[in-house]
């Protein structure tokens, strides 16, 4: 399916409005320099309608750099570093696990849902990190004493 949408084919199911199918082949366009940009997507007929008639606002939350001590602390927590050490990472903002799992926990935090991450599954990572490196000096100690290579 995904190679069809690389190669620009797929199907358009009948029911769709002539505004949708415009707005989803414009995402799908198969050169990069023809696909609608985040602006016009934003300001696009189908997108923006409803009661009032104007663009969409966007602000992703990771250009706030918020700073949220409850989501570090589970972070920290859940990696065995400091809530300092955490923050550090974060803020690099390299749009990596670390960032994808601090911009959800933040969002689950603002639905007033509570702040967890699956102990089993870091468990099973941790375990299977130390299978790997066991044989490393180096790689084993940065691992156990959380210092970043």
């Amino acid at each position: 399916m995904t190679i069809k949408w690389k190669n620009g084919k797929y199907t358009e199911p009948p029911w769709m409005s002539p505004s949708s199918r415009q707005i989803v082949r414009s995402m799908l366009q198969v050169e990069p320099g023809k696909r609608i940009k985040i602006q016009d997507l934003l300001g696009h007929n189908w997108v923006k309608m409803g009661p009032e008639d104007n663009p969409v606002s966007f602000r992703p939350d990771h250009e706030l750099r918020e700073k949220d001590d409850d989501v570090i602390k589970v972070m920290a927590d859940h990696k065995q570093l400091s809530p300092d050490d955490m923050w550090s990472q974060l803020n690099e903002w390299t749009y990596n696990y670390d960032t994808c799992t601090y911009l959800l926990l933040l969002s689950r935090k603002k639905q007033g849902l509570p702040l967890r991450l699956n102990t089993e599954f870091t468990r099973k990572y941790r375990s299977r990190q130390q299978r790997l490196f066991k044989h490393s000096p180096r790689v084993s100690s940065a691992v156990n004493t959380n210092i970043r290579l």
